[in-house]
């Protein structure tokens, strides 16, 4: 695979995950005692997934890697996932989810940095 096409592969992991965050994070800030739909039980299952030992899914750990940011790991995010599995705990992990948008959409940014320097 070519180094766009693999930046490319990257790029669309990225938003991907990021349309997921954003999605539950949207879901955490409108709906007061929030229920668990399937995107937040999606997010939460992976983000719990993240932080398994042993052998996991290859989405859980090519995820594990975007959460080793240095702004990221100070985040329990075994935590977060199980928080998410049940309604009332919004307050709590909206910061979280906030700082994980953030860092996705950076990600993402660089990313398309990369795939476009060789066009230029």
């Amino acid at each position: 695979m070519s180094d766009i096409g693999a930046q490319s592969n990257v790029y669309q992991r990225l938003r991907s995950y990021g349309e997921l965050v954003d999605d539950v994070l949207l879901n955490v800030r409108n709906r007061g005692i929030s229920t668990v739909d399937e995107r937040r039980r999606q997010l939460a299952l992976l983000l719990i997934a993240t932080t398994e030992s042993g052998a996991r899914p290859v989405e859980a750990g090519w995820f594990a890697t975007l959460l080793t940011a240095h702004e990221l790991q100070a985040i329990n995010w075994h935590q977060v996932g199980e928080q998410l599995l049940q309604p009332g705990y919004e307050s709590q992990i909206e910061p979280s989810l906030e700082q994980l948008a953030r860092a996705l959409e950076g990600r993402r940014s660089d990313t398309l940095d990369r795939i476009r320097r060789p066009m230029r």
